[in-house]
């Protein structure tokens, strides 16, 4: 995945979807006020179709200021597994504190004897979905 990353301060710009008009991170007060003062909202402006006078919203640098990076692929999302006698959902994002089982864990990692903590049903009654 590309991105453009200032030589001056290293911000990233990975173009506009990430950023509201003026480079403030998405949910941010500021960039949902900078928003809020805009019609037009965000943008979707790949980096070479920016206008020459673009600069960086960080440090004012310019846009020849900015070079080409790869940027890491996200980790792939963890499976999530369904109880099939009851409908519980395992999900390794949110793990099962009540019972010790650590966010992160993933369903194959979960130990022998972990049954589901709504119905006590094994791990072999859970199907991936």
């Amino acid at each position: 995945m590309k991105g453009w990353r200032c030589k001056k301060c290293g911000h990233v710009y990975e173009n506009m979807d990430n950023h509201i008009r003026d480079g403030l991170p998405n949910g941010s007060m500021l960039a949902t006020i900078d928003m809020l003062d805009t019609e037009e909202g965000l943008d979707d402006i790949p980096f070479e179709e920016l206008p020459t006078d673009w600069v960086c919203p960080v440090c004012q640098a310019s846009k020849d200021e900015f070079e080409a990076i790869e940027k890491e692929k996200k980790a792939p999302e963890s499976e999530k597994w369904l109880c099939n006698p009851c409908g519980y959902v395992y999900d390794p994002n949110i793990g099962d504190p009540d019972h010790d089982i650590p966010i992160g864990t993933e369903f194959k990692d979960l130990p022998g004897t972990w049954v589901c903590p709504l119905c006590g049903a094994p791990k072999e009654d859970f199907s991936v979905i």
